[in-house]
């Protein structure tokens, strides 16, 4: 724990230089949020990610949507991959105008962020890969996986601290591949077909 809270404070400390904001942690309540719908807003993306990232085969047309994406750190990460399209959706206003800023301070192209609550979201059609960090409660996530669903035929969701698992699972996603992250978390990705 000590060596997170030091890599931590670096990181703060690094992104204050840059003049960006990723790792900063801002809780529901901060951005007049019900904090038992929502959850707090911290960065994933980074080295957890990036292995995960690395044992798919993505290719230069896959896109993919970060549901609550926050102030864009998974997005950063994502970056590094030869996605052709790389978006976010985030029901926080105050978060996707700090995305956004990191977004153009950190120079990365094919990416828009849309200030909206997923669960109403109707463009999922438009992505094959969705990626999540925990960002609210079962309810509205059972209702986001629904959309999708009836957007997408196919598709691969990367799930961070998957505690929604067993919800997926009766829906028909199935869990593919799991990987050990931060704080003794995992990090699982599941398919999903509906394809004859």
């Amino acid at each position: 724990m000590l060596k997170y809270k030091i890599n931590h404070k670096i990181k703060l400390f690094l992104e204050k230089i840059r003049g960006i904001e990723l790792t900063k942690i801002t809780t529901a309540s901060e951005l007049g949020l019900d904090p038992q719908k929502f959850f707090q807003s911290s960065s994933s993306g980074g080295r957890e990610l990036r292995a995960v990232l690395l044992e798919l085969d993505i290719k230069e047309t896959d896109r993919i949507l970060d549901i609550g994406s926050g102030k864009g750190g998974a997005i950063y990460t994502l970056h590094q991959f030869p996605f052709e399209r790389i978006d976010g959706i985030e029901i926080s206003k105050e978060l996707v105008d700090i995305a956004n800023d990191n977004i153009a301070k950190l120079n990365l192209k094919k990416t828009q962020i849309f200030c909206q609550n997923s669960n109403k979201f109707s463009q999922f059609g438009l992505y094959n890969f969705f990626y999540l960090y925990n960002p609210f409660d079962i309810q509205t996530l059972r209702e986001t996986i629904l959309r999708i669903i009836a957007q997408r035929q196919e598709f691969t969701l990367i799930y961070n601290n998957p505690t929604g698992h067993a919800m997926l699972v009766k829906l028909g996603l199935k869990c593919f591949r799991k990987r050990r992250g931060s704080f003794n978390c995992e990090i699982k990705l599941y398919k999903f077909s509906n394809k004859k």
